[in-house]
């Protein structure tokens, strides 16, 4: 079932199918603004790390059944770029990245620069619960602040209650890279 159809199932909303679909798409684009593109095997993505240290982690966890690609620069150039072996490194959990000395290219730190390329754990099902149900506040937020009477004041309030509801459920997509001990 379509989003739009998700949405339309669970409130009443006056607005038609086109403004609903422009609802949609700005609450999707602050998602993927804010956490990445959705998870997709054929768009991995890539990320630059800072080295000289032992642990790397990555902005969200790795679906370890997809190829990884880690190469790393001794200096500035990307003239000195060399890719990784699997066994220079190994993952600690999803999202962190540890060096090892024993590998083919091993050393204990990572070198000057890092670039992770992989693709995330596919967590659509969760992105898309969360975009209807910030698609419902907006709808929800435009009504009340439309029906509102009585000067600025309530306006705000309920602006206050609005952003602290909607950050809450984009902080819902923030991924949790867990607990490692050594």
């Amino acid at each position: 079932m379509a989003i739009i159809d998700r949405v339309k199932k669970r409130t009443e909303t006056d607005l038609d199918d086109v403004e609903l679909q422009l609802v949609i798409d700005e609450v999707n684009q602050d998602v993927i603004n804010r956490y990445g593109p959705h998870s997709d095997p054929a768009n991995p993505v890539s990320e630059m790390y800072y080295g000289y240290k032992k642990r790397i982690v990555v902005d969200r966890p790795i679906d370890t059944s997809q190829p990884i690609v880690v190469v790393e620069w001794y200096d500035s150039t990307e003239v000195s770029a060399v890719t990784m072996n699997a066994n220079d490194y190994r993952m600690i959990n999803t999202m962190t990245l540890e060096r090892r000395a024993d590998g083919p290219n091993g050393s204990w730190l990572w070198n000057n620069r890092v670039k992770v390329t992989y693709t995330p754990v596919n967590d659509g099902d969760q992105r898309e619960e969360v975009i209807i149900k910030l698609v419902i506040l907006s709808i929800q937020y435009e009504a009340v602040k439309s029906k509102m009477i009585g000067g600025p004041h309530g306006v705000n309030e309920t602006n206050l209650d609005y952003q602290l509801e909607r950050d809450t459920l984009m902080a819902s997509l923030a991924p949790r890279s867990g607990l490692y001990v050594q």
